[in-house]
């Protein structure tokens, strides 16, 4: 069945069982992957109402200004959808399945609304930035560089950090991005020649590996 989700509208669907419900899950998107048509969940829409579990699908909210959706955004969306779901199956168990980005927002949304359980795919038990810290570095090693390259990585990650959380100036931190990316044979080159807006709601997470700039 066709609903939606929260006071956006998110077009959503619903596969119930034929047979009494036994429970319900809601769906989370990864980074790219945020149409409720994706194949991962559509598979688990085939698989799981036969076994008595209920399955809500829905769009993620679009992104603005080319930012990626906050965390904290998903993690409302996703406290409409379990709304939604209990609407319609009642007192069962109903978790959250959380793919990727969305097993954050899954885990998030259980810190502030009452999941019966929670299944998460392809999940990290570190924040976004400790995640991306780490794999930014060990991209560098793998590509030969060396321990100071590292060193260096960590610190120009430290200050985007900081900046997208509102803790270093704009002028400071493009002064510093400056003079990564115009150094002669720099390796930053990836990297935007200028520091990107704060988001509206703090720092975004995102999948662009190549750039050391990123929330």
């Amino acid at each position: 069945m066709e609903t939606t989700i929260g006071t956006a509208g998110l077009p959503a669907v619903l596969d119930l069982p034929a047979a009494p419900v036994r429970g319900g899950l809601v769906v989370l998107h990864g980074s790219h992957a945020g149409q409720r048509s994706h194949f991962l969940y559509a598979h688990l829409a085939r698989l799981l109402p036969p076994a008595g579990i209920a399955v809500l699908r829905y769009d993620r909210r679009p992104r603005v200004d080319g930012h990626d959706v906050p965390l904290a955004d998903q993690a409302e969306d996703a406290v409409a959808a379990l709304t939604e779901l209990r609407r319609h199956v009642g007192a069962v168990p109903v978790g959250l399945w959380g793919f990727s980005q969305g097993a954050w927002a899954a885990a998030l949304t259980a810190t502030r609304h009452p999941v019966d359980f929670l299944v998460l795919v392809g999940c990290s038990g570190v924040s976004p930035a400790r995640q991306m810290r780490y794999g930014t570095a060990e991209q560098l090693r793998r590509h030969g560089y060396g321990p100071a390259d590292v060193v260096e990585l960590t610190r120009l990650r430290a200050l985007a950090e900081d900046y997208l959380r509102g803790d270093v100036p704009r002028a400071v931190a493009q002064a510093e991005l400056d003079v990564a990316v115009r150094h002669p044979g720099s390796h930053w080159r990836p990297c935007p020649r200028n520091c990107p807006p704060r988001p509206a709601r703090g720092p975004t997470w995102t999948t662009t590996r190549r750039r050391c700039w990123r929330g």
